[in-house]
């Protein structure tokens, strides 16, 4: 029994290694410095979500939808100049390549937050969950920071 029990450990050690490789990719997406501004009004019921979503795998992803309970509504956009002004264009989703960084910052892609359900205070966090094609979904917290804030906390 003895030797059973060592062949059986290796052959689970083995399976395990081979499974691994498969785990990690579809776990490399990772999202870091997520914010979105407070409101500075009640009246205010729309935002923009930022943050770097990078994919540490080897297998190409897309990121093709996001949602928060904290608004009706949310929208992939990104951000186009057209006769001179400033466009936010609806986007079905964006392409975030093995090894690359995706960036969502202000003038440039977001996520766009319409219908809030209440005033986004500065201090609190609204819960953001994002649908990859290949992984899957990531829930991340998005603290609120200051009404006029340029950069990620």
């Amino acid at each position: 029994m003895p030797r059973f029990s060592r062949v059986l450990g290796v052959l689970m050690i083995a399976a395990w290694s081979l499974a691994a490789p498969l785990a990690h990719a579809q776990d490399g997406i990772s999202v870091s410095h997520p914010w979105v501004r407070a409101t500075a009004s009640p009246l205010i019921t729309t935002g923009g979500v930022y943050a770097e979503i990078g994919n540490g795998g080897t297998v190409d992803d897309h990121l093709v939808a996001a949602s928060t309970p904290a608004a009706a509504m949310t929208a992939l956009h990104t951000t186009t100049q057209e006769n001179g002004m400033m466009m936010m264009k609806d986007v079905p989703g964006f392409d975030l390549k093995a090894g690359a960084t995706l960036r969502f910052q202000p003038g440039g892609n977001h996520i766009m937050l319409m219908g809030l359900k209440a005033p986004l205070k500065q201090g609190d966090h609204l819960t953001l969950t994002l649908t990859f094609a290949k992984a899957g979904t990531i829930t991340v917290e998005v603290p609120v920071v200051a009404v006029d804030a340029l950069n990620p906390p």
